[in-house]
């Protein structure tokens, strides 16, 4: 069990990072009490207890380290996908098992593999078994109710109230929205060091250690990202089967076409208010990492405004040099296109197996 006791060195560490003392006793009760009721449900269905306990210990530690809850479930194994493999104690199998876990955790609406299931299952039952008189969402009802016959457990869940989501804005208001933050944050001229607030609030989202070193002249993307996730268009930090994190101008690009919401730039398409706009080549060579100087699609902004004279961009990172800034960009020139996000657009990773990248749609009910 000594691997079970690295990841818990792992977890304690990030839960001692939070500074909120009743958000790291959360946290604490959460995880370590997920990870046991894994364990146990590992051991009646005859799998194995560590790898499960594992999961548990794991499943919400991108939450508890960004603060950040949209999607949190796939950021969450994106962040762990690394970790687990320079841990170097879990084979491929393994850590694919526990990342599979990990992605799928959140979507208790669906079955997928029996180790998915574990964690959904200790997920659904772990706040019950701790506060019997907890409000539940509705839709944790049927997997509770089933784990809790398995277990031969008589629950009479209290259904908490559902939260009214707000009516969506429309694609021009949503967009204005997003012109509207990115111009505001561009013009604060945010300097990308670790002892700028501003910067590390654009940076969070990345759980990387010293991100903020880590993206110095090179945070133009994790500045669209943050401006998105700010408005509403939640995404995670990293698309299913994606070559690169959206930290990457090259990751926003290819979603951009998957999701047919790329426009390619010609002489008749001129931007909108609240576009996002892929450069290419547009970087000095001098001012791009060695390893990334062939890299076409190099730069990415949020058009503020645009006549037949140009336009105005907000960016993070302008040219490379570290510094956000409002630019003005000729038409047409080193511009690969443009994404114009819809505003009914929703992120479905959740249809995808993690292991596969097919489509895997079963009820829970089946």
């Amino acid at each position: 069990m000594h691997r079970l006791e690295t990841i818990r060195s792992y977890v304690n560490q990030i839960i001692s990072g939070i500074d909120n003392p009743s958000d790291k006793e959360n946290a604490t009760i959460h995880l370590y009490g997920v990870s046991s009721v894994c364990a146990i449900l590992a051991l009646k269905r005859g799998l194995d207890a560590e790898l499960a306990a594992i999961a548990g210990l794991l499943h919400e530690l991108y939450f508890y380290k960004t603060g950040v809850r949209p999607f949190h479930q796939h950021s969450c194994a994106e962040m762990m996908r690394p970790i687990l493999r320079e841990m170097g104690q879990l084979t491929a199998n393994e850590q694919q098992l526990i990342l599979s876990a990990i992605y799928h955790h959140g979507d208790q609406a669906h079955i997928h593999d029996p180790y998915d299931e574990i964690l959904k299952d200790a997920d659904a039952i772990q706040p019950f078994l701790f506060e019997a008189g907890l409000g539940l969402a509705y839709s944790s009802l049927p997997r509770l109710m089933k784990v809790a016959k398995e277990l031969g457990l008589q629950v009479n869940p209290e259904i908490a109230e559902a939260v009214i989501q707000p009516l969506p804005m429309n694609n021009i208001a949503m967009r204005n929205h997003l012109a509207d933050l990115a111009e505001e944050r561009a013009a604060r001229h945010i300097v990308g060091i670790p002892e700028d607030h501003a910067y590390r609030d654009i940076t969070h989202y990345w759980p990387d250690d010293h991100i903020e070193e880590v993206l110095k002249n090179g945070w133009c993307a994790a500045f669209v990202y943050h401006c998105c996730m700010q408005v509403g268009f939640n995404l995670p930090i990293r698309m299913p089967h994606s070559p690169c994190r959206l930290a990457g101008v090259v990751a926003w690009y290819e979603w951009a076409k998957s999701t047919h919401c790329f426009i390619q730039d010609a002489p008749d398409v001129l931007p909108q208010r609240g576009d996002i706009v892929v450069y290419h080549y547009i970087i000095p060579p001098e001012n791009k990492p060695e390893e990334q100087r062939e890299t076409p699609t190099d730069h990415i902004g949020i058009v503020l405004s645009c006549d037949e004279n140009g336009y105005v961009v907000a960016e993070g990172n302008v040219n490379n040099n570290n510094v956000s800034g409002i630019v003005n960009r000729p038409l047409h020139e080193n511009i690969e296109g443009f994404i114009r996000i819809d505003s009914s657009y929703e992120y479905d990773g959740w249809k995808y197996d993690y292991k596969t990248g097919q489509v895997r749609v079963i009820p829970l009910s089946e």
